[in-house]
């Protein structure tokens, strides 16, 4: 059986020189810019149990070792990639807060570490 994972970008622009060589139009668009990506895996062959995930392109330095939220979340150096169990996140007293913070969390980390230009980059909604 094959299960697909779900992903979600958000490119920021940089060198395109640096994207991956071997991969489709799509991915290759996504990948000519910094990106943070962030995605859930349903279960399957190759990891039997439920995750989102989040991981940078290209990974800056030290962001397999940055502290990351919630607790349950932890860097996958098979995946390249933060992993949160699906079972944390559904055991959690507030799961929409819990992705949110997982997330933003890992986004902070890949743009804090990468030196992304943050200010041009995020859109800032009036209050």
């Amino acid at each position: 059986m094959y299960a697909s994972g779900v992903h979600a970008w958000q490119a920021i622009p940089f060198d395109e020189d640096h994207a991956p060589r071997s991969c489709d139009a799509e991915h290759a668009r996504a990948y000519s810019h910094e990106c943070s990506s962030a995605g859930f895996w349903p279960g399957g062959d190759a990891a039997p149990y439920r995750f989102c995930l989040s991981c940078a392109y290209p990974e800056p330095p030290g962001f397999a070792t940055a502290r990351v939220k919630p607790a349950a979340a932890h860097y996958s150096r098979n995946l390249g990639a933060f992993v949160l169990p699906y079972d944390a996140l559904r055991a959690s007293e507030d799961p929409d807060n819990t992705l949110l913070e997982f997330l933003q969390s890992t986004y902070d980390a890949a743009a804090g570490l990468g030196g992304w230009h943050r200010a041009a980059l995020e859109l800032r909604l009036p209050a």
